[in-house]
């Protein structure tokens, strides 16, 4: 698109810009702030365009885009500009929308999850998982390891073998339980090792472990034993009960306690693998294009993230299948702008002030200021779509049907060709 900027506007602007400038900067042939404004329009006319570019443009490429039918995807970006004395000042930008696409069926999709059963097992194993972490823990004096030992072990790569991600933490291993790090047998060679000395190592990885690269191989790394522990179990009692928490006063308050939180968590998980299936069955049913600045730049704020959280100064890589389900998040989500659209999902006032005032708490405003921040900023308009988008996720899983697991492809049936005409070469 290109926009004209009128010209007494760009005037106004220009001579605000100069006028600010005028007593700092030193033109050849004048004393410093003693160039007169023809004299600096000239001087400095390539920086007054920039400026001019940067504060004007912005507003009204928003309003040209605003009497758009179209929706942003990403941009607009400058591409070029033309002043000219006494002309509008014109600004070339591109812009990236999003397509356009029928919307298909989205009622009765058969997305729906079921909470797992909390079974006794389950129960038992986080009780268990509780007497562990109230377990008193001394560390024995120094002696071969042996079977049934509890082991503070640090394993680290050997002179020719891979690089594994648990290498080179001190981790804690039950060897009468058999826990191994990263589903290796390391464990299996600790017994007979002495604490304090490195010694080296090996195990037959499993033929289907998840790393091609190691899978059915013999791993070789250095194992250094720093401690033999005595593990001393609570009783699973009522008193064990009161010091996980003082609200219980039996051992089957806790076992109730233990059981609604699992169920709770359970619920979490159907209502988390519901909404991915939604998300999935909306995108693969719908063919979009999906805008690929718009893509980049959603990955580049994952891998922004990413590098937050894991403190690494470096690039962090993003795989293949976090490429894809951002991809797919993206066709999902207009579908749901779609559904929204056609269902006349809106917000309520209420909900909207919801939403102010909880972010005028987090930011210690007044509701009033907070609106504003937040329409200024966007957020409030990003906070709009995403609640739409919340509707009418709902409106897809309380018409849904329980999700069914496809079924296995019959293994001695005619192996599947691809198609030469879905050849995606030149895609990124």
């Amino acid at each position: 698109m290109t926009v004209e900027i009128p010209w007494d506007v760009v005037e106004k602007e220009r001579r605000d810009y100069v006028k600010g400038a005028q007593r700092s900067v030193t033109v050849p042939g004048f004393r410093k702030g003693r160039a007169p404004e023809r004299v600096l329009y000239r001087y400095f006319e390539k920086e007054i365009s920039v400026v001019l570019t940067e504060r004007l443009a912005p507003e009204f490429l928003s309003k040209k885009l605003g009497g758009m039918d179209q929706k942003l995807a990403a941009g607009p970006f400058i591409t070029d500009f033309r002043f000219v004395e006494g002309s509008p000042f014109e600004v070339d930008a591109e812009y990236e929308v999003f397509p356009r696409f029928e919307l298909g069926e989205y009622r009765d999709l058969k997305v729906v999850h079921a909470a797992a059963p909390v079974t006794d097992e389950r129960v038992g194993e986080e009780l268990e998982r509780l007497r562990q972490h109230h377990a008193s823990v001394r560390t024995l004096d120094p002696r071969p390891v042996e079977d049934k030992d509890v082991v503070r072990v640090t394993f680290n790569a050997g002179e020719h073998g891979p690089e594994l991600p648990f290498f080179g933490q001190e981790l804690t291993c039950d060897l009468a339980r058999e826990q191994s790090p990263g589903g290796l047998p390391f464990t299996r060679e600790l017994p007979g090792l002495e604490p304090g000395a490195e010694t080296e190592i090996s195990c037959k990885c499993p033929d289907d472990y998840p790393d091609p690269a190691i899978a059915g191989k013999t791993v070789e790394c250095k194992a250094t034993v720093h401690s033999i522990l005595e593990v001393d179990l609570p009783e699973l009692d009522d008193e064990f009960a009161k010091d996980v928490n003082g609200n219980h006063e039996t051992l089957d308050d806790l076992k109730g306690a233990v059981r609604k939180e699992l169920e709770s968590r359970a619920e979490l998980e159907a209502r988390a693998a519901t909404e991915y299936e939604v998300m999935n069955k909306l995108a693969t049913s719908h063919q979009i294009d999906v805008p690929r600045q718009h893509l980049r730049e959603r990955l580049q704020r994952i891998a922004e993230r990413m590098e937050a959280r894991e403190g690494n100064p470096e690039q962090p890589s993003l795989t293949p299948l976090t490429v894809a389900q951002e991809a797919m998040a993206v066709c999902a989500e207009q579908v749901l702008d779609r559904i929204a659209d056609v269902e006349d999902i809106d917000l309520s006032q209420q909900e909207i002030q919801e939403f102010v005032n909880r972010f005028a708490e987090s930011e210690q405003l007044t509701p009033e200021r907070a609106r504003q921040k937040m329409e200024e900023s966007g957020i409030l308009a990003s906070m709009y779509t995403r609640g739409r988008r919340s509707k009418a996720m709902e409106l897809v899983i309380d018409s849904g049907a329980p999700f069914e697991e496809p079924e296995p492809q019959d293994s001695d049936g005619p192996e599947e060709q691809p198609d030469p005409a879905a050849d995606s070469s030149g895609d990124e």
